[in-house]
């Protein structure tokens, strides 16, 4: 069909008026070839038809006659697409529409026999865009009847719902999806492992809760009530006007560790318990806050844990400022120091800030050149203790001067609970007083010397002798909504919520979304959202995460973690992260895994805060176990629950039996009473109790022991237990003795022969103008032999002093042994009470200090003829064995007891024989055995009671 050469005049054919682009195009065609003819020709019923569809706003085709000719207006023209239009207007729909003929041809013909046809979203695949696509129309095929009501054509009226169709299917999918999805946030929020809720309205009504939120308060309803009603107590503390402040200022409020009063239950007590949480205002759409989200994690554990670090710090402090010693535990390579008591910040003159953590070279650079660094060193290599007596420590003062100290110490190597030495336990004692009480001692037998030279000024330095002796002797005595705006509002509580949520997609573990807190411990950035998760994280390779996702995601089930060690990259460095974490399966609508949830909390420093108690505590028990004290520690009321290793090994005792009242096994009967009195009365008024007494060892012995208790109090100043050291005094009580036995001994064997003096110099005074020559020798005889006895004890006091100051020097000879014990002792030989007899080998030669061993042998004669003067032979002998010379005094006097001989050459040590009184200061044994053991040999005894004594050394030959 052609166009017109020439349009018709609508007005000829008023039918044809009107009807937009469709219309223009009826009027413009040659009807003239077409079945229907020219327009003006057709039917009147065709006209009316098509008058009425070119003023129809709806979709309208008009299929007339036999071979259904068509004709449509402009709001049927799109549904013939760009391939039907416009060919199909004059043409048949059998050909326009022959791919659905077969649907709509048996419709049209019975549409042509008088029966209506129509349905609402029918479906047809049409090729009107060159390709088949699915169309959907609201549609009723009507016959159209002439005047005479013989059917000759369809009228179809329609309206094509394709894109209404694809919209409300695209609405149905996005509902559906969004549905899934608030199901899955929902999910999330239920599954989160921190207590989550929202607050709505002024009044903070519970609008959601998660069950972890409920946790919070088992057995309280909250849902529906609002917070004041629900939990009455937050009224009077400081929650409920932080949560005022956010309502109407709407500024987010976040809190670390903060106590909060609470109780679990509706009628359960009120507790201090801590949490993390952030309140976050709520807004709607106008952007006025209509309530409250709150994330909230208890943390009540871990700062409970902490206390716990700080109050064991606080004890082992305690403990420390409680020993009677100086203490101090360096650390490593760099000997740090890791620990110290104030009884050594005071003598190293220092704060606690200025040593702690710092090398010990740091602190006291002066120690360098002194011994102590590698004398630390080697303990840590070699694992062995020293233990060192008066030695010298020379700090320097602020002012450059140097401050000279003498301390006794002991290093004990400490090992880790790996059993890797990597510390050492020092404790020292300064001496200083002593040193320097002991050398005002020597000083003052100095003094005594220059009576041999001035025997003028016998009186005055007796008197200044005896007035410092004195003095000296006190000096020693002192010294741790709607749909969408629900799925917004889940959507912001998993990115701001408190914990780590990731979600992983498909057996591939894509990252599809992660909150800022999962990126934190991963250590990543959102670069990793749209990555395996083993390609975000390639360190997990080898850890069990990868394999324990894959098990949830093929079995559908959830799998917990709980402290879970995990090796992650944060910053550049490995770093180990412990977590508490849920991986729970989502499944899609028909049962299948689809994503992973993954919900986590970092609880690195709470494992490593209780790895911290439980090192400190180990630490704790580590020194208590190598301290040389016995260590105890008691409940608040003064029941002790426990002591260290050392008491059990010095009383042999066992835990079972020292448990309620057992210490009074080991405790002196004869002090029981008083110890247990001084005790209770101390514990009770909550000072420092201290107390010496005697406890009874393993063997059935008893030594001296000074107990001091120290409490430990929390942060209120009460008491929460004792901590208590038994430190073993028995050698110092014993030297103290010895010290005191000493002074008086030394008193009184200086004065007999200085009165003596004194008495033959007043007589020869007195005579001076008419000297007696019977008298005058005599006096002067006796004046001589108490000068020598004097002489005597000032050189056994000078040879003590030079000992201790190391200024004993040996000059060493080649000499005959026989030959010294033939011309030692004359003095003995002369008074002709005794008789010296020589044995042995008298061409045995050594190489030592001639004088020295004389001065050997002559304590050694002198003391037989002191404690056996009824021995009437001495016997001096001397013999080779091996490379060694023995030389031997051998008495038959009483003997010496067994129990005696042990303590022979101790210093000031004077055995009393039966009662008997003997002169001396008790040096003389101990001054030989000095420079027998400086000559590289032995000295000892073998005595029998009732048959005698030998005394004995061995010296090398050469």
């Amino acid at each position: 069909m052609t166009k017109n050469n020439k349009l018709p005049q609508s007005n000829n054919l008023p039918f044809l008026s009107g009807g937009g682009e469709m219309g223009e195009l009826i009027r413009s065609l040659n009807w003239s070839g077409n079945p229907l003819g020219d327009p003006g020709s057709w039917p009147d019923a065709l006209k009316q038809t098509v008058s009425m569809m070119l003023k129809n706003s709806f979709p309208v085709l008009i299929c007339w006659g036999p071979d259904f000719i068509q004709l449509y207006n402009d709001a049927f023209r799109p549904i013939n697409g760009e391939s039907k239009h416009p060919q199909a207007l004059g043409g048949s729909a059998r050909d326009t529409y022959a791919e659905i003929w077969d649907i709509i041809g048996p419709m049209f013909g019975e549409v042509m026999q008088g029966k209506t046809h129509g349905f609402p979203n029918f479906m047809v695949p049409l090729d009107r865009n060159g390709y088949t696509e699915n169309c959907y129309f609201d549609f009723s095929y009507s016959p159209i009847a002439d005047l005479d009501d013989s059917i000759q054509g369809v009228l179809v009226i329609c309206i094509e719902t394709t894109e209404k169709l694809g919209a409300i299917a695209q609405a149905e999918k996005a509902q559906k999806e969004t549905i899934i999805e608030r199901d899955r946030l929902r999910n999330f929020f239920l599954q989160a492992p921190a207590g989550i809720c929202v607050l709505d309205g002024p009044e903070l009504t519970f609008e959601l809760i998660n069950p972890l939120y409920q946790q919070l308060f088992p057995g309280r309803a909250l849902s529906g009530k609002p917070l004041l009603e629900a939990v009455p107590e937050v009224k009077d503390s400081a929650i409920w006007e932080i949560l005022q402040g956010v309502y109407q200022t709407g500024k987010t409020f976040e809190g670390n560790e903060l106590l909060i009063p609470l109780a679990r239950t509706t009628d359960g007590p009120v507790e201090d318990r801590y949490f993390n949480f952030i309140y976050q205002a709520r807004t709607d759409s106008s952007g006025t806050v209509d309530g409250i989200m709150v994330f909230v994690i208890e943390v009540t554990d871990m700062v409970l844990v902490k206390q716990k670090v700080l109050e064991s710090e606080r004890e082992l402090e305690q403990m420390l400022n409680l020993l009677p010693a100086h203490v101090v535990v360096i650390r490593g390579n760099e000997l740090v120091v890791e620990m110290i008591n104030d009884s050594n910040l005071a003598y190293w003159d220092k704060k606690k800030e200025e040593t702690i953590g710092k090398p010990l070279l740091v602190v006291l650079p002066e120690l360098a050149d002194q011994p102590f660094p590698g004398q630390l060193n080697q303990v840590m290599e070699t694992g062995e203790v020293i233990s060192v007596k008066e030695s010298i420590v020379t700090f320097i003062e602020p002012d450059g001067s140097k401050r000279i100290t003498y301390v006794d110490y002991s290093y004990q190597p400490l090992t880790d609970a790996n059993g890797q030495r990597n510390r050492v336990l020092v404790m020292s004692f300064e001496v200083t007083d002593k040193v320097a009480s002991r050398k005002l001692l020597e000083q003052y037998a100095n003094d005594l010397q220059a009576l041999n030279e001035e025997s003028s000024a016998v009186n005055e330095e007796l008197a200044a002798t005896n007035e410092e002796l004195i003095t000296t002797q006190a000096r020693l005595e002192d010294s741790f909504s709607e749909l969408a705006s629900s799925e917004a509002r889940f959507r912001y509580l998993i990115q701001e919520a408190p914990v780590a949520i990731g979600v992983l997609n498909g057996r591939e573990l894509l990252i599809e979304s992660a909150n800022d807190m999962i990126l934190r411990i991963w250590g990543k950035s959102n670069n990793v959202l749209g990555l395996p998760l083993e390609l975000a994280l390639p360190e997990i390779q080898g850890q069990p995460f990868l394999g324990i996702l894959d098990e949830v995601y093929t079995t559908g089930e959830a799998f917990y973690g709980s402290e879970t060690l995990a090796k992650l990259e944060q910053n550049g460095e490995m770093q180990d992260v412990y977590l508490n974490f849920v991986y729970q399966p989502i499944a899609d609508e028909t049962g299948a895994t689809k994503d992973i949830l993954v919900v986590a909390i970092d609880v690195t420093e709470q494992v490593k805060a209780r790895e911290l108690v439980k090192e400190s505590e180990q630490k704790l028990q580590l020194l208590a176990d190598n301290m040389s004290q016995l260590a105890w520690m008691s409940d608040e009321n003064g029941y002790i629950f426990w002591y260290n290793q050392r008491w059990f090994d010095y009383t042999g005792t066992t835990p079972e039996e020292m448990e309620g009242t057992g210490r009074h096994k080991v405790l002196h009967p004869d002090e029981i009473a008083r110890v247990i009195q001084k005790y209770e009365r101390d514990f009770e008024k909550g000072i420092i109790w201290e107390d010496t007494f005697q406890l009874r060892a393993k063997d059935g012995t008893y030594r001296w022991f000074l107990s001091r208790a120290i409490p430990f109090k929390d942060e209120s100043g009460k008491i929460t237990r004792w901590f208590g050291t038994n430190t073993d005094i028995t050698q110092e009580r014993a030297l103290a003795q010895q010290k005191d036995d000493f002074i008086s001994i030394a008193s009184h064997e200086l004065k007999t022969p200085i009165t003596s003096l004194k008495a033959s110099l007043q007589l020869m005074d007195r005579m001076k103008d008419n000297p007696s020559a019977q008298l005058l020798p005599k006096l002067i005889d006796q004046s001589n032999r108490s000068m020598q006895k004097l002489g005597a004890l000032v050189e056994e006091l000078l040879n003590s002093s030079r000992l201790t100051e190391g200024q004993l020097h040996l000059s060493k000879t080649r000499f005959k042994v026989s030959e010294l014990l033939e011309g030692c002792c004359h003095h003995v030989r002369v008074a002709g009470k005794h008789n010296l007899v020589f044995g042995g080998d008298r061409d045995l030669e050594i190489h030592a200090d001639e004088h020295r061993i004389d001065q050997v042998v002559v304590n050694f004669v002198n003391n037989a003829v002191k404690y056996a003067p009824d021995s009437k032979d001495i016997c001096l002998n001397v013999e080779k064995i091996g490379n060694m010379a023995k030389i031997s005094v051998k008495d038959t006097g009483p003997g010496i007891a067994p129990d005696k001989i042990p303590h022979l050459f101790s210093r000031y040590y004077r055995a009393d024989y039966s009662g008997s009184q003997y002169s001396g200061l008790g040096l003389g044994l101990y001054i030989s055995a000095e420079i027998v053991k400086r000559h590289g040999g032995e000295i000892g005894v073998d005595s029998e009671l009732g048959k005698g004594s030998t005394f004995w050394f061995k010296l090398p030959i050469d």
